[in-house]
């Protein structure tokens, strides 16, 4: 029995079948254990399943996690195409980092962009060559380890990304927003415009050059807008709407249509097709609601943002990303799969329809990936849903406590199966009471889960304040020392009753 299930049916141990009540009003459930129904033999084909993709988004540096992770993914291969991200960056980009305090860069510096792989000339002077040729060798290894397993490869990156002052000193008239986010940054950075011929150019190539090498790359995706990224005047960019005064006429519909012909051209170059999707659940793009409507309607061909009967998305994942939500992300913590949520997730799944599911298992900003072994777990999981004609016939509660059997044994089914649905009352009484309160933002970018909890914060010494107080996301020293709830330049608060929810949790 591996980590996980001991820490479940701990869980259940500790809290004791008497008290699992029902927190949340708004979550319902039957915990009645039901008996499933026979089923007939598993099947694994339907008419349906060649046009299905599954785009698996990981974060992976090391070269036997991957192969692992393509052996795990391999499962789904009986129904559809399966393509797995190959974009993780070798390191982070240290030469993007200023010297003085703006934990903004620390966002961004994981940041995949395709200049980082395949610089066009105009970039390349500005970037390490060192640093793109590991992530270069980083990417062509796991193209090869995906040929060879019979899948094709996804990009997930950033853009347009924001580049070296350097360039723009260069190039002024490819200068485009300011994209960082005034409150976590002490210094400026900027992307390039769009609507310039030679930034359309540059984009062309660098994708030519990609899919040249790398014909395996079927799906180019991306997230902007947010951490290191973003489109010219946006009505939702950090330092407000802004750009160069040419192309402030146009809409945001009709920039990121530019950008999105710009990649089509160089995938055409390379005599190969590519499918573009501007991510709206996979990362965080930030538009507003007339922008989303107004990019929506100037997609070109192969191009796609939101979901709609002609391309239906599917999007699914673990609960160390916020493929659900952002409160849901249970980052930095692993290994700890709400099975019921992910269980109602397949749901969304339709046998009968072409459809391209997402399944996300990276943390924002990838800043870490899900366990292996949850990862193998929830694809086999997908995977015997997939195959399993009466599965939509069960109920999620049904399929939770066959699962319950086949990893526990019958002695232990039950223990195991209100173990899960304690864990999922847990995740729902959180998501309930503690309003925008982030662990990735709180635990991680505020150092709440390392540095100590002091009445008189300014008495510790610059030694006693080395390891937490430098990571802390705040622009000023002082904040971030003397303020335990100044999280990255704004207070984030739980809901009022919280504290009183949580005391007639715990008697």
């Amino acid at each position: 029995m591996n980590k996980l299930w001991v820490l479940v049916i701990f869980l259940r141990v500790m809290i004791g079948p008497e008290r699992v009540t029902n927190h949340n009003s708004n979550y319902k459930y039957n915990g009645a254990v039901q008996k499933p129904k026979n089923t007939k033999p598993l099947t694994l084909k339907n008419k349906h399943d060649e046009a299905r993709t599954f785009i698996i988004s990981t974060y992976s540096r090391d070269l036997d996690d991957f192969k692992k992770q393509v052996s795990y993914a391999a499962q789904l291969k009986p129904f559809g195409r399966v393509q797995i991200n190959v974009s993780t960056l070798a390191d982070k980009s240290f030469y993007e980092i200023p010297k003085q305090r703006s934990p903004w860069y620390q966002y961004a510096c994981n940041n995949a962009a395709i200049c980082k792989f395949f610089p066009d000339v105009k970039i390349a002077p500005f970037i390490p060559a060192d640093f793109v040729a590991r992530n270069r060798q980083l990417l062509l290894a796991k193209a090869k380890i995906l040929k060879e397993n019979g899948m094709d490869a996804a990009f997930f990156c950033s853009e347009p990304d924001f580049l070296p002052e350097a360039f723009f000193d260069a190039y002024p008239d490819m200068l485009g927003p300011r994209i960082d986010h005034p409150r976590r940054s002490n210094n400026k950075a900027f992307s390039v415009c769009v609507s310039v011929k030679e930034t359309q150019d540059m984009y062309s190539n660098m994708i030519n050059n990609m899919l040249t090498n790398i014909p395996e790359i079927k799906t180019f995706y991306f997230k902007s807008n947010d951490a290191g990224s973003g489109f010219c005047w946006a009505d939702w960019s950090y330092s407000g709407p802004n750009g160069p005064l040419h192309c402030k006429n146009e809409t945001t519909g009709e920039r990121v249509q530019k950008f999105m012909n710009s990649l089509k051209a160089g995938a055409a170059r390379a005599k190969t097709t590519l499918e573009v999707y501007l991510a709206e659940h996979m990362g965080t793009s930030n538009f507003s609601v007339a922008e989303k409507k107004d990019i929506q309607s100037h997609l070109p061909e192969n191009c796609y943002y939101q979901n709609t009967a002609a391309h239906e998305m599917v999007y699914l994942g673990s609960d160390i990303s916020s493929i659900y939500n952002d409160i849901n992300s249970v980052y930095p913590v692993n290994s700890v799969p709400e099975i019921l949520s992910f269980l109602g997730s397949l749901k969304s799944i339709n046998k009968q329809k072409k459809q391209t599911v997402f399944i996300n298992f990276r943390v924002l900003y990838d800043r870490a990936n899900e366990g292996p072994d949850t990862q193998n777990i929830l694809l086999t999981i997908l995977a015997k849903y997939m195959a399993n004609p009466d599965a939509d016939d069960l109920s999620t509660l049904q399929q939770l406590h066959q699962l319950s059997e086949a990893w526990a044994g019958k002695k232990n089914t039950d223990n195991l199966y209100n173990a899960f649905i304690a864990l999922s009352e847990a995740f729902a009484f959180r998501n309930s009471s503690l309003g925008n309160v982030r662990s990735i933002n709180w635990n991680v970018a505020a150092r709440m889960i390392t540095r100590p909890l002091v009445v008189a914060p300014q008495r510790l010494t610059k030694e006693e304040e080395a390891y937490f107080l430098p990571y802390v996301f705040n622009v000023s020293e002082e904040e971030a020392r003397m303020d335990y709830t100044d999280i990255q330049g704004g207070h984030y608060t739980t809901f009022p009753d919280t504290i009183k929810r949580y005391q007639r949790v715990c008697g």
